[in-house]
């Protein structure tokens, strides 16, 4: 099974593979520095695999170091999956955010509820304070 060290050693077996030629270096992006973001580590795994599957030399070149085109397409089709499985995690993160300003809407709610129902039973059992301690206000002074 690929995985994403795979796919790192893949980008310095490709650095290797085209330490000769300048398009190739270019076409898939293999200098500079490798992004920390995940939006950037997926344009640049994205834009590799792509380029790099689209030129039959350069998926020869590769060959030559033990890295088939099926192999490829897997890792190819594992950046993929990785950005579907974080697209679907930022989804889930937005709805739980929307869930739970929904919640708190509603305890705010149910506070200012509250707050009017100990203020009408405090002016309604005046005269009986055992019954609002009952109701769990307490002692009222």
């Amino acid at each position: 099974m690929t995985t994403y060290q795979d796919i790192a050693e893949r980008l310095q077996v490709a650095r290797i593979a085209f330490k000769g030629d300048p398009k190739a270096q270019e076409a898939l992006k293999l200098s500079g520095d490798r992004k920390n973001s995940f939006s950037g580590w997926f344009k640049q795994a994205d834009a590799f695999y792509q380029n790099l599957l689209a030129v039959p030399n350069f998926v020869a070149a590769m060959s030559a170091f033990g890295y088939d085109e099926a192999k490829l397409q897997a890792e190819a089709a594992l950046v993929t999956a990785a950005n579907t499985a974080n697209n679907q995690q930022q989804l889930e993160i937005g709805e739980a955010q929307d869930a739970t300003k929904a919640r708190d809407a509603k305890l705010d709610e149910l506070d200012d509820w509250v707050s009017d129902f100990r203020g009408i039973a405090e002016v309604a059992l005046a005269d009986r304070p055992q019954f609002l301690e009952k109701l769990a206000f307490g002692p009222v002074p």
